[in-house]
């Protein structure tokens, strides 16, 4: 499983990173600390999944989960912000920009959760 994480903050990436590891260990995860870092990181490789801040510096990751659903349909996008209550988030959900919205904050367990789903359906659809 390939897995992009996009974050502008350092603890939030080994965060994620590693409780991901812990439960997944064959997982891949390639580090994004910002939009144009993603996008780069998008162009050259395939994701299973990609989990964007929304607020970073320059592109932000409501532009970069557009592009990840552009340029990499099947890979599923997850927006991972502190900012989750507004018109904006709600209009990329219904777009299909993104596909799980979690809250910065959040319990591990619901993380784990959205990406048990995931990998769920990646097995049911192989």
């Amino acid at each position: 499983m390939q897995i992009l994480i996009i974050d502008d903050e350092e603890r939030v990436l080994d965060s994620l990173k590693r409780l991901i590891l812990l439960k997944y260990k064959n997982a891949k995860i390639t580090e994004a600390r910002c939009g144009k870092e993603a996008v780069d990181s998008i162009k050259n490789q395939t994701f299973d999944i990609v989990i964007s801040d929304r607020y970073m510096g320059g592109l932000d990751g409501d532009a970069v989960l557009r592009y990840a659903r552009k340029i990499q349909p099947k890979a599923k996008r997850i927006m991972y912000s502190g900012y989750t209550d507004d018109e904006s988030i709600r209009s990329a959900i219904e777009s299909g920009d993104i596909e799980y919205l979690l809250e910065k904050g959040c319990s591990k367990q619901s993380i784990l959760d959205v990406l048990e789903e995931i990998f769920l359906l990646k097995e049911s659809s192989s």
